[in-house]
């Protein structure tokens, strides 16, 4: 009889634990939801969108800046964004410096044109599309390698960069969940990657709980939602401001992303140069 109970009581917890594992870790990317509406997307005619991040080493040590500008003019909204890095502590590649601009623009909800430029590599890389027909056709090049490929235009609408995973999430609340895609401009950097015609990654986002931390601008004590990913955490205020961000990358390890006053000029001396790719055959 005892042993009966022990195999009843045993069978129970085995059910139980693998009741919480689902219901923690299989359950939200079953019941994934849309993703927080973008507050760029409500902008007003002649209205104005801007973020700046600092970028720091786990050690504190100032890696780079990432600048977002989103304007609308009428029913169109044109987002810009550029993230420099300098002097990447990656092994074999000390001293390397990159830079990428994000070139977005919606009309309503559709978006019309992306483009992306890979800059100071000593090569061309790029990536380019426009919607057409239902479809957003694609073309890309890295060095001498070319090619095309069709995107799924809804995606773009939760498109970011592995560097900096989000930049504005309002309307949050606990257990909330989501996925993002994510362009990961450095993947051809690391020794070991290989060619990849539109490097982005797909990964669920989930709003975990609640926590004080103190306001990267004045030190003050600010109530955030946590929201976790793989790799990735951020610490988000009620009204969708993200103040920090935590990330883990391959060779380059821990980057923490830290919300900055906008400075105009030197998001303007960052995208200083022509935004549109051109091609010397």
């Amino acid at each position: 009889m005892l042993n009966r109970w022990i195999g009843i009581l045993a069978t129970i917890g085995m059910l139980c634990a693998n009741g919480a594992l689902i219901w923690r870790h299989v359950l939200p990317q079953w019941l994934a939801g849309d993703p927080p509406q973008s507050e760029v997307m409500l902008l007003k005619t002649g209205e104005r969108h801007a973020t700046q991040t600092g970028i720091f080493t786990d050690d504190g040590y100032l890696v780079g800046r990432s600048w977002t500008v989103a304007d609308r003019y009428s029913d169109t909204v044109n987002i810009r964004s550029v993230t420099q890095l300098s002097d990447l502590r990656v092994p074999g590649l000390s001293g390397t410096s990159v830079r990428w601009r994000v070139q977005l623009t919606y009309q309503g909800d559709h978006p019309l044109d992306l483009e992306i430029i890979i800059e100071e590599l000593g090569f061309p890389a790029f990536l380019k599309g426009a919607y057409y027909s239902g479809e957003f056709p694609c073309e890309w090049r890295f060095g001498d390698q070319r090619g095309s490929f069709l995107i799924d235009a809804d995606a773009l609408a939760t498109l970011g960069d592995v560097i900096r995973p989000f930049n504005r999430l309002p309307g949050l609340y606990e257990g909330m969940t989501w996925r993002v895609n994510l362009f990961n401009p450095l993947r051809e950097l690391l020794p070991t990657a290989g060619l990849a015609a539109m490097p982005v990654e797909s990964m669920l986002v989930e709003v975990v709980g609640m926590e004080s931390i103190p306001h990267p601008h004045t030190g003050e004590p600010v109530d955030t939602y946590v929201v976790e990913a793989p790799q990735t955490r951020a610490w988000v205020t009620v009204d969708g401001i993200v103040l920090k961000q935590t990330v883990a990358l391959p060779l380059i390890g821990g980057l923490e992303l830290v919300d900055e006053p906008f400075d105009d000029e030197a998001f303007y001396a960052a995208v200083a140069g022509p935004w549109r790719s051109t091609e010397k055959e």
